[in-house]
């Protein structure tokens, strides 16, 4: 009732149509496309309002096509400089949305293209450049534009953690340049981005598993969902034997702390990680 009353007072704000809309979708599938329909015929300009009405169709009415003419619609119509993140917003969605509906073909790629270029020309920022590098990336497959609208990003912000992540694994996985990428990964570590990849990092690269092991174990790691996944409980139980003193006396105290094949071999790499390769240094 407040919504709807707003949204008569102010009936051509097109972010306030579409907060109500959304609310109505959860209840009336028809209700909030009317709602939508109404705001646009008020507002035809707002990118807010179009970009929601798109994923609506794609979410609520499974209607692709229908959507993908709402985001042209809305690229054309739209003021970037009215609403910039609205505007980047549209238009990400919009190439996601093509290469989702008509895949990874020659005319696909180039139509979603289009899109992200124009959101990082229009709209500067380092999250319209971090999604540009993205799609170059994962859907182009283009590693040498990806990394420089990496870098780009960074210039715009240097401390934006999804680039600095997005980078990071691009030198880890496809360029080889580890110690760079650590670099980015431990400046990223401050903001929880990407934990899991830097915790897969210093297992598979580094093959320190004791950092690994507090990384996964901290506070920041415990609210991370991707390191809550089964492959990452050894790295909790070598926390926990390391905590406890259970390496103290050695490799024979691993036989002592339990039956479960996994929790010796857990107790063993820690050992030989943390000791061993100490005594080598």
């Amino acid at each position: 009732m407040e919504q709807r009353a707003a949204v008569a007072t102010r009936p051509a704000d097109g972010a306030l149509r579409a907060e109500f809309a959304e609310l109505l979708a959860a209840r009336s599938e028809q209700e909030a496309e009317q709602q939508y329909l109404e705001g646009l015929e008020k507002c035809p300009r707002s990118a807010r309002l179009r970009a929601s009405y798109a994923r609506f169709l794609v979410v609520y009415r499974q209607q692709d096509e229908k959507a993908l003419d709402q985001y042209e619609v809305g690229s054309q119509l739209a003021d970037p400089q009215e609403d910039p993140q609205a505007f980047a917003e549209l238009l990400a969605q919009y190439g996601t949305l093509v290469t989702r509906s008509h895949g990874r073909g020659r005319s696909a790629l180039a139509r979603a293209e289009k899109q992200f270029v124009r959101a990082a020309e229009d709209t500067p920022s380092a999250q319209s450049q971090q999604r540009l590098a993205a799609f170059l990336r994962f859907d182009k497959k283009d590693y040498r534009a990806a990394e420089a609208a990496y870098q780009e990003a960074l210039q715009l912000d240097p401390e934006f953690p999804a680039a600095l992540c997005g980078y990071a694994t691009l030198l880890d996985t496809v360029r080889g340049l580890h110690d760079q990428a650590e670099d980015m990964y431990q400046q990223a570590a401050p903001s929880g981005e990407c934990l899991a990849a830097y915790a897969t990092f210093l297992r598979r690269v580094r093959q320190d598993f004791v950092k690994m092991a507090d990384l996964v174990t901290s506070e920041a790691g415990s609210e991370d969902t991707k390191l809550q996944a089964p492959e990452w409980d050894n790295a909790r139980i070598w926390h926990r034997f390391n905590a406890e003193g259970a390496l103290g006396h050695g490799i024979a105290e691993c036989a002592r702390v339990g039956v479960d094949a996994v929790r010796i071999l857990a107790c063993v790499l820690l050992y030989l990680a943390k000791f061993v390769g100490a005594a080598w240094r």
